[in-house]
């Protein structure tokens, strides 16, 4: 019988793996991968995150734009259902706490590379891949 249409299974992390690899991981990508990991984001609406979208008050995090991949310009999240209010776990609260210790406050965006402009999805795709292999 043809094999089209016949996916295989995605393979996930499992909760250990994901823990060893956010206590390997320097600084801000650590911090990157438990909020996409934790709260299920796309990466565009993590690297687009500002600050003022953390509320340390309400636990949750509002998530509102994403970064396109390509020209990294901020615009609106992929779908209105994506337009949301999410709850931030103490765990995550206390890495982002963190976080912003060190944050410079030059900008708003949450994460930011050494020039103050908001990460490339592209490029740290590329350069995680490139440090596991």
């Amino acid at each position: 019988m043809p094999r089209e249409g016949v996916r295989k299974d995605q393979r996930s992390f499992t909760d250990e793996e994901v823990g060893k690899i956010l206590s390997a991981a320097q600084e801000p990508f650590g911090s990157i991968l438990a909020v996409t990991a934790v709260l299920g984001l796309r990466i565009g609406e993590v690297l687009a995150l500002r600050v003022s979208d953390v509320d340390f008050e309400r636990k949750i995090i509002r998530v509102r734009q994403s970064i396109d991949a390509a020209t990294r310009t901020v615009q609106s999240v992929k779908s209105t259902a994506s337009s949301a209010d999410v709850p931030m776990p103490s765990q995550l609260e206390g890495r982002l706490r963190k976080h912003l210790r060190a944050h410079d406050r030059k900008t708003d965006f949450l994460f930011v590379n050494r020039r103050g402009r908001p990460f490339s999805a592209n490029r740290l795709r590329e350069k995680n891949s490139a440090s596991a292999a």
